[in-house]
């Protein structure tokens, strides 16, 4: 299921996009990425472009899967060309060439937004199937957006599908694509430029998830023109539900992962030797399907740079201080506390202790996630938390601010106590049973007649002291990617000064990478007797749109059965919306509210009903108005409102359902 050279994608090397400029191809050179330069404005030239392009391969380069371009003057200020020879895996590389080109290149100035009509043309031997698709992998500068793409990416990752002449699904030597029409968000007068690759037999109507591992040499996070892909990193895709698979990133960087359903997944890089991480190293990506096709996304793009032996660039550091009013912020005047431990654990492990001024520091350290953690002095209590939660997010990041607070409990005005637990509710109940350990280091917040931040225990518990009588909210941080079975905060009133209330509960439970497992699933139908109930022998009604907001939004269409479901729900409220169907009119209403109480509930029955206005037996109407009689005297008077998405049902020689609109 997840071969990755199923679809071997070209990724185009470097040259340069502009209305006064042609790209050719010179023998040899490096990995087969093209950066495209495009200018916003027409017939502004670029000065000195063929010598900032590469015209020798460099040392290592694989001649066999690669490419490169130099810049040749034509007096055209219309149009561009790409040209290409082979590329892809090396084991199954597509071959070539291939011409890409751009034609009729105008600035929008009403707009905003630069129009290129873009097509491609098998120029070698071989036939591919088509489903042809070019994918912006990295935009340039940032803040480009592509506005008309096919899929529902507007940035890195959107895409443009090339459509053909013929029907026949082969893309044969020499024939080309229809122009396809794109629109570039960008200012006039601005460069632009992109990282791009191109997909062939994009149209099986399953998705792929693919994208590059760089060598990000300035550490930016950005894939710079220049900045080359990495061989031989493996990436991991993972779905619950699904056994992880693995493939490595070709010579030039790129990789997929192919004939995907639609699903939540994940995508992790594996440490590679000798680098470290410039962005994240993981990531989530949703394919949805829509009329028969998933979706692709083909931007999970990583950077790494070469580890200078230090380890990485970033740095964590702040002050252990006395917060003389729990305030939670370091104030002036408020001094810092000396030889206090401090230690840091996640992506890297270290412990410091605090100078004479309170200050710490943990340098050299890569993108990650990270806990720092300190043991205040004997009889004070935290007021930040003794952990705090830190993600470095580039590689050269310095988070300085990173305070830990911490006050003399002999300062506090009551003796009242709230505490409780927050544990990994393994079932999902909202219960804790003896087998339901409790949750490490999560944040809990106290806000009200006293604010207060604690980190739970080994064994997930937790307390707030010295309080006094007064109304609070407790609210729990889960952990990412989990969901609250037991609602995230309580509302507790203390009405004396040593209350201690102690049952602060709060459950959460790992929904892995699906987001939760509650479904809500119906059928759209056609109700044949207007009774409102779907009876046997009455058929589902196909290709009608369902839409659900609420805790989740998302958009099903029914099926050749009228099914349709929406999966992997969490806890909450939820509306399904049927859209209307031409010549039939609702009989149990276009809207349903739907609550699900448990993580793993399923609601079959969200059905919605449709007659034939035909079979009503005539043209007659009934209608009116639901509004809010403010006096109550059954006549809506001037200034009285109708009330919207409030049912309104039918009885008699005829069953019917309806709900009011906007004005009622």
């Amino acid at each position: 299921m997840f071969d990755d050279r199923a679809r071997a994608p070209m990724v185009l090397q470097q040259g340069v996009f502009d209305m006064s400029q042609k790209i050719s191809r010179v023998p040899g050179g490096t990995t087969f990425r093209l950066v495209i330069l495009a200018l916003a404005i027409l017939g502004l030239g670029l000065a000195g472009c063929s010598e900032d392009l590469p015209t020798q391969a460099p040392t290592g380069s694989n001649d066999s899967t690669t490419g490169v371009f130099h810049v040749d003057s034509v007096d055209d200020n219309v149009n561009f060309e790409f040209i290409s020879s082979k590329n892809g895996d090396p084991e199954d590389p597509i071959e070539g060439p291939f011409a890409i080109r751009g034609r009729n290149i105008r600035y929008d100035q009403e707009n905003g937004m630069l129009i290129v009509d873009l097509s491609v043309e098998n120029m070698g031997e071989n036939t591919f199937e088509e489903g042809v698709t070019l994918t912006f992998m990295s935009l340039l500068p940032e803040g480009v957006t592509v506005l008309n793409p096919d899929n529902n990416e507007t940035g890195n990752g959107a895409a443009i599908n090339f459509e053909f002449d013929n029907d026949d699904g082969q893309w044969t030597p020499g024939e080309e694509s229809l122009l396809r029409e794109t629109h570039f968000g960008v200012a006039e007068g601005t460069s632009i430029g992109f990282v791009a690759r191109l997909d062939t037999g994009t149209g099986s109507g399953l998705g792929s998830i693919g994208g590059m591992v760089w060598n990000d040499e300035n550490g930016d996070g950005i894939m710079d023109e220049g900045e080359a892909g990495v061989e031989g990193a493996m990436l991991e895709l993972s779905a619950e539900g699904m056994e992880a698979a693995t493939t490595m990133s070709a010579a030039d960087g790129t990789y997929s992962f192919d004939d995907l359903a639609s699903g939540f997944y994940m995508v992790v890089k594996k440490p590679t030797e000798g680098m470290v991480p410039t962005t994240s190293p993981r990531i989530y990506v949703i394919l949805v399907a829509e009329d028969g096709t998933v979706s692709s996304f083909l931007a999970a793009n990583f950077g790494c740079m070469k580890d200078s032996g230090g380890g990485g660039k970033a740095s964590i550091g702040g002050f252990v201080f006395n917060d003389l009013n729990g305030n939670k912020v370091m104030d002036e005047g408020e001094p810092g506390l000396s030889g206090i431990a401090v230690d840091l654990s996640g992506d890297a492990t270290a412990s410091v202790m605090s100078d004479t001024t309170g200050a710490y520091a943990f340098a050299e350290l890569v993108m990650g996630s990270y806990e720092v953690t300190s043991t205040g002095p004997d009889g004070f209590v935290p007021t930040t938390g003794p952990v705090l939660m830190v993600k470095i997010e580039t590689a050269d990041q310095v988070v300085d601010n990173a305070h830990l607070g911490w006050m003399d409990e002999g300062t506090g005005g009551g003796s009242a106590v709230i505490k409780g637990v927050v544990w990994n509710d393994l079932n999902g109940d909202g219960k804790k049973t003896e087998d339901e350990p409790g949750i490490e280091g999560l944040t809990v917040d106290l806000v009200g007649d006293a604010t207060a931040t604690m980190v739970t225990a080994a064994d997930g518990s937790f307390a707030f002291l010295e309080l006094t009588a007064g109304s609070y909210k407790v609210t729990s941080i889960g952990p990412e990617g989990w969901v609250a079975t037991t609602g995230e905060s309580i509302d507790v009133i203390l009405t004396t000064d040593d209350e201690v209330f102690n049952s602060a509960a709060f459950g959460w439970m790992d929904e892995g990478t699906g987001g939760g497992k509650a479904t809500i699933k119906g059928v759209v139908f056609n109700d044949l007797n207007g009774n409102k109930v779907m009876d046997e022998g009455e058929p589902g009604i196909e290709g009608i749109q369902v839409d659900l907001s609420g805790d989740a939004t998302a958009t099903a269409m029914s099926d050749s059965s009228g099914a349709y479901w929406f999966n992997e729900l969490v806890v909450g409220s939820y509306v399904a919306t049927c859209s209307a169907v031409d010549g039939f009119v609702s009989t149990t209403g276009t809207e349903l509210t739907i609550k699900i109480d448990t993580v793993d509930q399923v609601v079959d029955n969200a059905h919605f009903g449709w007659m034939d206005e035909g079979t009503g037996g005539g043209k007659a109407t009934i209608g009116g108005i639901v509004f809010n009689d403010l006096n109550g005297n059954k006549v809506q008077d001037e200034g009285e409102l109708g009330l919207e998405g409030l049912q309104v049902a039918l009885n008699g020689t005829a069953s019917l359902m309806t709900t009011t609109g906007a004005d009622g």
